[in-house]
């Protein structure tokens, strides 16, 4: 199947190996990030599946209960699919393709990486997953598509995907350069992956919630002592497993954060 010429053509911003559309695209990036709750600040500004080791042909998307929707294989047998090219993960493609959010659905070559995999292309992942924030993450229609504290977002011009599951201001659960930082939908917290910045404010830098609280992925612009000024402080597990940096411990922030079933504080000296 030739589709480098239809994805050029479309002007996909991401890399697709198989589209040959040049070496310098790069995989779209960008942030699930909402509004917080009133006086809540947000971060920051704004199991793997299975898969054959040489070859594209024998991939399952679902993973084996890591979340997703129900992918089959990629060399499953054809069925009808209800939009008018395919569906997810691979319904009306060939054996061997994916249906991938392409400028719209388009069947390419299935990708070989799993779940949490790093990624760049779009397309590099198993049918069902897609490349997102420098990993591959599930498919899903909601958030009981998803495992663990993941929940199903909506992002811009791509499909519902399931976020992260990382472990609130460090970078466990995330890709080289990526930090575990919080978000909000629907004024519940979730956490996501975003990429590092160190132009932006970090542990115990000075902050202001009157000039947007910004600081660095994983930290919380706040004020831990009654009359003290506000400072980026790091969110932390409770109780305290001494990840808090330079010595610092991990107290109850002044807003209570808990992800699934973990509380997390803020990291105090």
């Amino acid at each position: 199947m030739k589709v480098g010429p239809i994805l050029c053509a479309l002007g996909i911003a991401w890399s697709l190996s198989a589209a040959g559309c040049g070496d310098d695209a790069v995989a779209l990036d960008g942030g699930l990030d909402s509004e917080p709750p009133a006086d809540a600040s947000m971060d920051g500004p704004g199991g793997d599946a299975s898969s054959s080791s040489d070859t594209g042909a024998d991939v399952t998307g679902d993973g084996g209960g890591e979340g997703g929707l129900d992918a089959g294989s990629a060399d499953a047998a054809p069925c009808t699919p209800e939009s008018p090219v395919c569906d997810y993960p691979s319904c009306g493609c060939d054996p061997g393709e994916g249906c991938y959010p392409a400028g719209g659905r388009m069947c390419l070559p299935a990708g070989t990486l799993p779940k949490d995999a790093p990624c760049r292309g779009l397309a590099d992942c198993v049918p069902g997953f897609i490349c997102r924030n420098g990993s591959c993450r599930a498919i899903c229609e909601s958030d009981e598509d998803c495992v663990g504290v993941e929940r199903c977002q909506l992002v811009v011009a791509l499909p519902r995907v399931c976020t992260d599951d990382c472990i609130l201001g460090s970078t466990i659960g995330c890709v080289d350069g990526y930090t575990c930082g919080l978000n909000y939908s629907g004024g519940e917290p979730f956490v996501l992956c975003s990429r590092d910045d160190d132009s932006l404010p970090g542990d115990y830098t000075p902050c202001s919630t009157l000039e947007g609280g910004i600081c660095a992925i994983g930290l919380t612009c706040t004020r831990p002592d009654a009359g003290g000024e506000q400072q980026c402080r790091r969110y932390c597990p409770l109780p305290d497993d001494g990840s808090c940096p330079d010595g610092g411990t991990c107290v109850e922030g002044r807003i209570p954060v808990t992800i699934g079933d973990q509380p997390y504080g803020v990291c105090t000296l």
